[in-house]
């Protein structure tokens, strides 16, 4: 097929086209992964190493509408670098702040925790909202970051919290595995996995 040049302005982007053949040269430096949304009781929500691979160094999880079994544990993230039969331990601390009242505080995790708090699972009806950014996840040859924010809404309208944090992961290793947990099973709740190119 013979190639058409437009000119300037002379697409309507607002109309709608059919593309029936590959489009080449669009950026894939951010790319929907994988998502799923839990309908019944779970231990965990896991992305393996069928979409944790190295052709992206950094990974955004979103997470919406999750909630829980019971009101007793904290919303957690583990990563692992062998599929999840072993998970890597990690230092950080996470901050909170009442965005009701002036109610804040914060905590710090140890060395040698295989997990970081995401939010307290204080309200089996609370609703938890948010993203977690794990930072050079591919690379076999430093240490690995990872931030969140989590937006938590009880069933009580006069709790509205959110949480933030961060942790350094203590390992060289490539991060192939990523799981979402908590003291209680999860209720229900969507979660989506972006692959983010340096």
């Amino acid at each position: 097929m013979p190639l058409v040049k437009t000119q300037a302005e002379g697409i309507n982007l607002a109309d709608t086209f059919a593309f029936t053949g590959t489009v080449s040269g669009a950026s894939n430096s951010f790319v929907k992964l994988a998502s799923t949304t839990v309908s019944s009781n779970t231990t965990s929500v896991n992305f393996d190493s069928s979409v944790v691979t190295s052709t992206y160094s950094n990974y955004l999880v979103t997470h919406r509408g999750v909630q829980f079994v019971a009101d007793d544990g904290a919303f957690r993230v583990k990563y692992s670098g062998d599929n999840g039969s072993n998970f890597l331990t990690m230092q950080g601390g996470i901050a909170y702040q009442s965005l009701i009242n002036s109610q804040m505080g914060s905590f710090a995790t140890t060395h040698s925790q295989a997990y970081h708090v995401i939010s307290e699972a204080e309200d089996t009806l609370a609703d938890n909202s948010g993203y977690n950014w794990i930072i050079g996840a591919s690379y076999s040859d430093r240490k690995k970051y990872a931030n969140h924010t989590c937006i938590q809404q009880h069933s009580n309208t006069s709790y509205i919290i959110q949480y933030w944090g961060g942790c350094k992961i203590n390992s060289n290793t490539a991060i192939n595995y990523i799981q979402y947990t908590c003291g209680q099973q999860i209720s229900s709740g969507t979660f989506t996995l972006y692959g983010v190119a340096e």
